[in-house]
């Protein structure tokens, strides 16, 4: 949003100046430091050196400054976190773990696991790292049941309450919640109100799509894809500014496939002013479909219903190649497949 020229900005920007100006049409910062000094002498009549006095002033207040590269490299490398998902076969394709800094995406039908392996990653973080996790939840998919299961399973040594007391939960059911939450995450993280920020590593929104879509429907496109940037970069934003690592679901959605084979193939939810927000993007299909896991459920007992196996597929990443691995839902949270 462009900023107005206002008296006071600086001790030569004075009101009588100010109306001077505004008369001839510069109104705004922007059009003050672009505008070539000796012409805003012309134009208005003030004298050169005020002009430069202002403009100087203006220019160390609102431009950004250049960043050594050498600086950025170290700075990066005191505040770069791997964090470990638990699982060797998603720590080896992610390169070891979920980088901090980044926003990591997992993408997949409903019935991939995407909420189990947010819920499995967030018991990692609290109970294993002992540090502090923001779960957003805008499905209603979160269950502390659930999550008391993995961290009993997983940390029989520890308390459940020691270890949830981590996690603050926020539910949002719509896209002004999503916005208001992030927002006011990010002023707690910049002013630290308490020490639960101080520790802060992990967020987590399951899942963008669920409230995001919505977009589309209430508003225009532009309208939808404005939305969608904004939360994006502020997504972003939170990743590197604070060096925390933020996770986000996706859904899948049908498209018109480009094979005569096939009438229709899968693609990531949110479109394509969608693709910058993550780094990493991952895709989860379950290995068997639900149909076939329920009648395996009871036509063969080796096979259970509730520890499904599912392909983790690498799709984008800085990183790594595109490869895969599989992943098994269990009593203790997301480990290795067979």
């Amino acid at each position: 949003m462009p900023i107005q020229l206002l008296a006071g900005m600086c001790p030569a920007l004075t009101s009588e100046i100010l109306m001077q100006l505004t008369s001839k049409g510069i109104k705004q910062v922007i059009d003050f430091v672009s505008m070539d000094p000796e012409k805003i002498t012309a134009l208005c009549g003030l004298p050169f050196k005020k002009v430069l006095s202002i403009r100087r002033v203006l220019l160390a207040q609102y431009s950004a400054f250049p960043v050594n590269g050498l600086d950025l490299y170290n700075e990066a490398l005191s505040t770069l976190a791997v964090l470990s998902t638990s699982c060797s076969n998603l720590d080896e394709i992610l390169d070891c773990g979920v980088y901090t800094g980044e926003v990591t995406e997992f993408v997949g039908v409903s019935v991939s696991g995407k909420t189990q392996l947010c819920q499995s990653l967030t018991i990692q973080v609290v109970g294993e790292l002992e540090q502090n996790v923001v779960y957003i939840d805008t499905t209603g998919g979160w269950s502390v049941k659930r999550a008391a299961d993995i961290t009993r399973t997983r940390f029989p040594q520890k308390q459940v309450s020691s270890v949830l007391s981590r996690i603050q939960l926020c539910q949002c059911y719509d896209i002004k919640e999503l916005q208001e939450c992030l927002e006011q995450l990010q002023k707690s993280l910049h002013n630290q109100p308490d020490c639960f920020y101080s520790s802060l590593k992990l967020v987590v929104v399951d899942s963008v799509s669920a409230v995001l879509g919505s977009s589309f429907v209430s508003g225009t496109y532009v309208e939808g894809c404005s939305l969608l940037q904004s939360i994006g970069r502020r997504l972003n934003a939170l990743a590197k500014d604070f060096a925390i690592a933020v996770i986000i679901t996706n859904d899948m959605v049908s498209a018109a496939s480009t094979t005569s084979t096939e009438f229709y193939s899968m693609k990531p939810a949110l479109g394509r002013c969608w693709t910058f927000v993550p780094s990493v993007r991952v895709v989860l299909e379950p290995d068997k479909e639900p149909c076939q896991l329920w009648e395996c459920k009871y036509a063969d007992k080796s096979c259970s219903l509730f520890e499904p196996t599912i392909k983790a597929i690498v799709d984008k990443s800085v990183r790594s190649p595109r490869q895969s691995t599989l992943l098994k839902i269990t009593n203790a949270g997301v480990a290795n497949g067979t």
